[in-house]
C-alpha cells in the first residue's frame, strides 16, 4: 500500500510539471527526434508481385516488432544494441530466423527493395546476438547490432544524418 501511495503522488508531481515545462512546439521536436532511434524488426519473406503484367518473385520485409536503439562505449568502440519486448527475440530463437533491424528513414524505401540490417542469431564464435531479460516475468530483451553488420545502404544514410 506504501509502495501504491509513493507511486501515486510521484505521477501527481513529475507529469504536471513536466507537461507544462515544454510548449506543444517543444514536445513535438522531442518525439520527431525520438524517431530516429526507432527500429521495425522483422524478417524476409518471399512473395509474388505482379509489374508490368509479369509475376515476379520478390524477397519481402515483414515487421514483426519495433524498438529502441540504444549504445554503450568499450574503451573507444561503440556498441549499438536494440531494446525490445522479450517476445519479439523469442519470435526469431524458435523460428531459428535470423533478424532484419529497419531503421525510421526506411519507411520511404520500399519493402521489396531494401530490408535492413540482417543479424545472425550468433556470430562466427557461436555467441548470441540477442539477450533475454533474466526475470522471464519480465517481457525485455535486447539485440546487439556490432558495425560488422552494418550495410552500405545504412552506412551512407548515417553519414548524410551524422548520427
Amino acid at each position: 500500500m506504501k509502495k501504491l501511495y509513493v507511486f501515486i503522488s510521484l505521477i501527481t508531481i513529475v507529469i504536471p510539471q513536466n507537461s507544462f515545462c515544454q510548449t506543444n512546439q517543444e514536445i513535438e521536436r522531442s518525439f520527431l527526434g525520438m524517431k530516429e532511434f526507432i527500429v521495425a524488426i522483422g524478417t524476409t519473406v518471399n512473395d509474388t508481385i505482379i509489374a508490368d503484367n509479369v509475376k515476379k518473385e520478390v524477397k519481402k520485409f515483414v515487421a514483426i516488432g519495433t524498438g529502441l536503439v540504444t549504445y554503450f562505449k568499450i574503451d573507444t568502440n561503440l556498441v549499438y544494441n536494440v531494446v525490445t519486448a522479450g517476445h519479439v527475440i523469442k519470435f526469431f530463437t524458435e523460428n531459428k530466423k535470423n533478424i532484419y533491424i529497419r531503421a525510421s528513414w526506411a519507411d520511404t524505401i520500399k519493402t521489396t527493395d531494401y530490408w535492413g540490417i540482417e543479424i545472425p542469431l550468433t556470430n562466427s564464435d557461436n555467441t548470441p546476438n540477442t539477450f533475454l531479460y533474466p526475470n522471464k516475468e519480465i517481457d525485455l530483451g535486447c539485440i546487439l547490432m556490432f558495425p560488422m553488420y552494418f550495410n552500405k545502404v545504412f552506412i551512407e544514410k548515417a553519414n548524410k544524418k551524422k548520427c
